[in-house]
């Protein structure tokens, strides 16, 4: 718990509350995890088990999803390695192309994940 304690700390208030692991297809921020450490329940000590930001795509949507959920009336434009059209998507579209890995979605998953490394490399 103390470790959980520490990342908590290193986060940014933006990022407490999205998925840091996967668990049963299930994404869990930190918030989430300390909540069940905190109340003793079995899914508390099976996640703080797990390794945290491990990098892959079902993490990386799972982040994604929540963040655009949150925020369905904005509209966004694909960018990654190369900006492939001038189109711009509601947050239900690219929840969309980002689901089924299209891709426009895999050029926010891939931007996902550099931020994760991003955002690990802090921690350590």
């Amino acid at each position: 718990m103390k470790n959980l304690n520490i990342i908590y700390k290193k986060i940014p208030k933006a990022e407490k509350d999205l998925p840091v692991v996967i668990y049963q297809e299930q994404g869990y921020s930190i918030s989430d995890i300390i909540a069940e450490v905190e109340a003793g329940t079995t899914l508390g000590i099976i996640l703080q088990e797990l390794p945290i930001m491990e990098l892959s795509i079902e993490l990386a949507k799972a982040r994604l999803i929540t963040q655009f959920s949150k925020h369905p009336e904005l509209e966004f434009g694909a960018y990654g390695e190369k900006f492939i059209s001038k189109q711009v998507w509601t947050a239900g579209e690219l929840i969309t192309e980002i689901e089924n890995e299209t891709e426009i979605g895999m050029q926010w998953i891939n931007s996902q994940l550099r931020r994760m490394e991003k955002i690990k490399a802090r921690w350590s």
